[in-house]
């Protein structure tokens, strides 16, 4: 049996025409107001114009590519998953350098639930659950894994959803069995016309808790659960 949906992670990715990774710099995101002018470095940032990093204290993690920007926020210390804070970091980033042509976002999930009663190795979670047997699960020398990717449509967006069972590291080097979740709605800017794009991004920004409704619903039905989103506490999930 699985426990409840734990939300480890939100990230918004955000491609541009011409974005010059080194417009990304701490001193940038202060003096602009992106960022609090108290938030820390956790280590020092990478610019360059062939890409840019910054990771902050309280497990934000900004990078920036040629063409490419990506926001992150661990969740592991928020109470309540409405507390996240890029959503409104991207809104602003974006807002300040309004004349770059934004071409899409991607709003993105990443949650977990621990499978109890079994081990990492012998997790088989989704072969018992969403696979019909057959004689080509003996084949191999060890028990055989499965992935899944689901793909759901919705009027104006698509969720695709990858399925995995992966680890859990816990305390004293031990590790739990769990299924991840890994969900994106992509939204395409490039039908809009100059200044609608910017607007059509900041409104999926600002709404990214719908997605995050659509995400959990269907977590719930895979795993026949009422789930309400909730975030993890200080535990790292990695595929295995």
């Amino acid at each position: 049996m699985n426990q409840a949906l734990e939300i480890q992670e939100l990230a918004i990715v955000i491609t541009a025409k011409n974005y010059d990774p080194s417009l990304l710099n701490p001193g940038f995101l202060k003096y602009s107001g992106i960022v609090s002018p108290d938030w820390e470095l956790a280590k020092q940032p990478i610019i360059s114009s062939r890409g840019s990093q910054i990771i902050f204290n309280n497990g934000i993690y900004i990078a920036a590519q040629p063409n490419r920007l990506m926001f992150v926020e661990a969740l592991n210390t928020k109470e309540d998953i409405s507390e996240a804070e890029i959503p409104q970091l991207a809104h602003r980033y974006t807002e300040i350098l309004r004349t770059i042509e934004y071409q899409a976002v991607g709003i993105n999930f990443r949650g977990y639930s621990t499978c109890t009663n079994t081990t990492v190795e012998d997790n088989n979670y989704l072969i018992e659950n969403f696979i019909q047997p057959g004689e080509w699960q003996n084949c191999g020398t060890s028990p055989v894994k499965a992935g899944l990717n689901l793909m759901f449509s919705y009027e104006d967006k698509q969720l695709n959803l990858a399925v995995n069972e992966a680890g859990l590291k816990l305390p004293e080097s031990e590790q739990a069995a769990i299924v991840l979740y890994s969900g994106n709605f992509n939204y395409d800017l490039q039908d809009y016309e100059p200044g609608k794009g910017l607007e059509r991004l900041e409104s999926i920004v600002d709404n990214w808790q719908q997605d995050l409704e659509i995400y959990t619903d269907v977590v719930g039905k895979l795993t026949n659960q009422k789930v309400t989103a909730k975030s993890s506490k200080d535990q790292e999930a990695v595929a295995v």
